[in-house]
């Protein structure tokens, strides 16, 4: 797709094919991938025109990107720059190199929940590459980064074929939209994890969610508990299967409410809490 300032789809039909009809067509372009552009040397990738177009070609089906990604993307629009300042290591301004303000890359990141895609990015380079920006995309999409810094074949390809292969097997949903409640006294405080949401209050939304997600939920106390009364919680998620059923799977918890700091402690999940701690810090 040569396009760069208005990409698009390619192709019209034949872009997505039968796996098992197309095998052998699959199965030769794979093969050839690794010397098709061998002989740049200088490699600049244009990859926000590139995923644009894909999404263009996935916008009425949902689905996951699997991006593999070598070097800076420093061609055509959207691209990135070297920005990492030594002189902010160590100091209250280095959380700003671990985020993005990139606005091409945030609408981006947008568009792609709406339309129910996740990002995937698997990160091979020898040089800086702007993992905070890229990743943004992939963390508020529902999906995943893989990073192998000074990526070496011999040591690196075992590792990177089976993160490949549990990514493509693990189970996955699409376009999915979750909604946590819980019973009177308390009320949602904060969410933790990669996901959309809009609003303060509004629900969760995410690209792709699979099998590895998990997101962290705190609640806040609006009124007083009455250790009499059990408190209850529910988490429900819609989102769309692999074979395009839309489906809603719900998680119901009752917890008993007490006075004694003791009975809480005795039975509060260790992993959570430091989970928790962590992303609030």
């Amino acid at each position: 797709m040569p396009d760069l300032e208005d990409p698009f789809v390619p192709l019209s039909t034949g872009l997505f094919v039968d796996p098992y009809e197309s095998r052998s067509v699959i199965e030769s372009l794979l093969d050839s991938l690794p010397t098709m552009f061998s002989a740049i040397k200088n490699p600049e990738p244009a990859l926000l025109p590139t995923l644009h177009a894909v999404l263009e070609s996935m916008e009425k089906s949902g689905g996951r990107i699997i991006c593999s990604l070598s070097s800076l993307p420093t061609w055509g629009p959207g691209r990135l720059f070297l920005r990492e300042d030594t002189k902010l290591l160590g100091t209250e301004k280095e959380k700003i190199l671990f985020t993005t303000e990139h606005q091409s890359w945030r609408k981006l990141a947008n568009k792609m929940v709406d339309a129910g895609v996740g990002l995937d990015l698997f990160l091979t380079p020898h040089a800086y590459i702007d993992a905070a920006t890229l990743g943004h995309v992939s963390s508020t999409t529902g999906g995943d980064v893989f990073f192998y810094p000074n990526f070496v074949t011999s040591r690196d390809t075992p590792r990177l074929v089976d993160d490949m292969v549990h990514v493509l097997h693990r189970e996955t949903g699409y376009n999915a939209l979750m909604k946590v409640r819980c019973s009177n006294g308390l009320q949602v405080a904060n969410y933790s994890g990669n996901f959309l949401q809009r609003t303060v209050n509004g629900d969760l939304e995410f690209g792709a969610i699979d099998a590895d997600k998990s997101m962290s939920v705190s609640f806040s106390y609006d009124g007083k508990l009455d250790r009499k009364t059990d408190a209850h919680f529910q988490a429900a998620l819609l989102y769309t299967t692999r074979g395009g059923e839309r489906r809603v799977r719900c998680l119901n918890m009752v917890a008993a409410v007490s006075d004694n700091g003791k009975d809480v402690l005795r039975f509060v999940d260790q992993d959570a809490v430091v989970t928790l701690m962590a992303k609030e810090g």
